[in-house]
């Protein structure tokens, strides 16, 4: 049976993980004032709890575990921090999926569901978010992108619906990490900048990762600082372009290290540092599926201004190596600071060189293998061919990028098909997988949710004429909104899933500042 103060420390404990905290404090004290265990544990679950809602009602998380809530909590807690530890139970029970997933340990076929089936019938919302989460993490972790990012929506919408706290925060920074993998990264942004602002410490780490690794660049103070994985990304960065192996290879432990025992954030640095170095081998153990590699990729590669003056960093495009000897990869453009002497070096930047540089590339991928010609004109003009109205500019196409090439190799016609043979190391934009205009208007937009053209074009530090030009597409496919209000025109970046997150509906019995 339990005691009145149990009675009251449950009630409290629902109450709080809506973000009502009004005599949960005291409530502390008085349940760690008993000899009762089951007191006791009510207040271990009670400062687990707090520690994750916010700054201003934290107390230290407990470092007793053994109650299957406090196992949850600290579960989640080990998430954010990315360390796991040796299992606390199998990972056949609610209590040891969280260190399973980190660890990278494959879950029993079924569990989720089952584990979601007795929340649902036990009606622990809590829970079935945790556990929707999860399954959003473990489909990014095999490829699963779309179905990744349906249950990450599903988190974000029950958990916004209950109102909970924590599990708003962790759904939506799953979602953030879902839209990221997706190509998304605008949106990303747009949730990890948000939750900044009231989340408490445990959280940060795995925010600032998230806002890192969508290519979002160190603020003033960051830099000033020197910490965080979003200023030790950019020099490593910074490093590679500058070909400084011993500063790179610095950074590069830097991260690993940040990224602690959770295996899906290693694969990510393992894959970051094998687009930075030429050098670097191969591991499938270590790095990320091809779609989810490319979309993590472009994310990366998309960079906008920093400064708080208004200058800009140009944005750094994906490029393809290839040596002939073995498959091609995708590089970052500032892993030419470690490129070889004899590697050539194709420059297409123009608009007028976006189909040859998309034959080249579209051919450099094949590893010398041969493909239709139908196939490769569909993918670079975007329509079916049809010789009689198509050969003609088709070849011309072609002969630009033979003139292109030059010594560098020799595209072959056989059968109706085109094969490029090198004959020299080179290295070649990627048009199809690195940032354009349109990205890069849509990442500043993702920092504020609503702006205007002039203060895009200030951080970005581009004409205006260029941000209306990158906007009208934008527009038209519902990827951001135009407002209007009077005279002035705001564009506005909306995700239907997410909800802003306010620290107003707190309510606590705090002290006086």
């Amino acid at each position: 049976m339990e005691s009145p103060l149990t009675e009251q420390a449950s009630t409290a404990f629902e109450r709080a993980l809506h973000g009502d905290f009004v005599g949960v404090l005291a409530l502390m004290d008085a349940l760690n004032g008993s000899n009762d265990p089951e007191s006791i544990r009510w207040a271990l679950r009670l400062r687990a709890l707090a520690s994750l809602v916010s700054e201003r009602i934290t107390r230290p998380a407990p470092s007793e575990r053994g109650d299957s809530v406090v196992n949850r909590l600290c579960g989640v807690a080990q998430l954010l921090q990315f360390r796991a530890n040796a299992p606390i139970a199998e990972a056949t029970s609610s209590s040891g999926i969280w260190d399973a997933y980190l660890e990278g340990q494959p879950l029993a076929e079924g569990l989720l569901d089952s584990l979601s089936a007795q929340a649902i019938a036990s009606k622990d919302t809590g829970h079935l978010i945790e556990l929707t989460s999860l399954k959003a993490l473990s489909a990014m972790a095999e490829g699963a992108l779309d179905e990744a990012l349906s249950f990450a929506r599903r988190a974000s919408l029950i958990s916004r619906t209950e109102g909970l706290v924590i599990h708003e925060y962790l759904a939506n920074l799953v979602l953030a990490r879902a839209r990221r993998y997706s190509g998304q990264a605008s949106q990303s942004l747009r949730i990890t900048h948000a939750l900044e602002q009231v989340v408490p410490d445990p959280w940060k780490h795995w925010v600032e990762w998230e806002r890192a690794f969508a290519g979002d660049p160190p603020g003033p103070e960051q830099i000033r600082k020197g910490t965080g994985a979003r200023v030790v990304l950019r020099e490593l960065r910074e490093a590679a372009g500058a070909g400084q192996r011993h500063r790179f290879d610095q950074r590069a432990a830097d991260l690993r290290t940040m990224a602690g025992g959770w295996v899906a954030a290693s694969q990510e640095v393992e894959t970051l540092i094998r687009a930075l170095d030429p050098h670097a081998e191969s591991n499938a153990n270590r790095s990320l599926g091809t779609r989810a590699e490319q979309a993590f990729l472009r994310g990366v590669s998309i960079t906008h201004a920093a400064a708080e003056d208004g200058s800009s960093a140009e944005p750094i495009g994906l490029f393809i190596y290839a040596t002939g000897d073995s498959m091609p990869r995708r590089l970052l453009e500032q892993a030419k600071g470690f490129l070889p002497e004899d590697v050539a070096r194709i420059e297409l930047t123009t608009r007028q060189d976006a189909r040859v540089a998309r034959t080249i590339a579209l051919l450099l991928l094949q590893g010398g293998a041969s493909m239709a010609m139908d196939e490769v004109f569909r993918q670079v003009y975007g329509f079916q061919y049809a010789p009689s109205k198509h050969e003609h500019p088709f070849r011309m196409t072609l002969s630009r990028v033979r003139k292109e090439l030059g010594s560098i190799g020799k595209v072959l016609e056989e059968d109706g098909t085109l094969r490029l043979v090198l004959s020299q190391k080179c290295f070649a934009p990627d048009p199809e997988s690195s940032a354009t205009v349109e990205d890069r208007v849509l990442r500043a937009l993702g920092k504020t949710g609503r702006t205007n053209v002039q203060q895009i074009a200030l951080r970005l530090g581009v004409s205006a004429r260029t941000v209306q030009l990158a906007l009208k597409p934008l527009v038209e496919s519902g990827a951001c909104q135009q407002e209007r209000q009077g005279r002035v025109v705001q564009y506005v970046l909306e995700d239907t899933t997410f909800r802003e997150p306010t620290l107003e509906r707190l309510r606590a019995d705090l002290p006086s500042e």
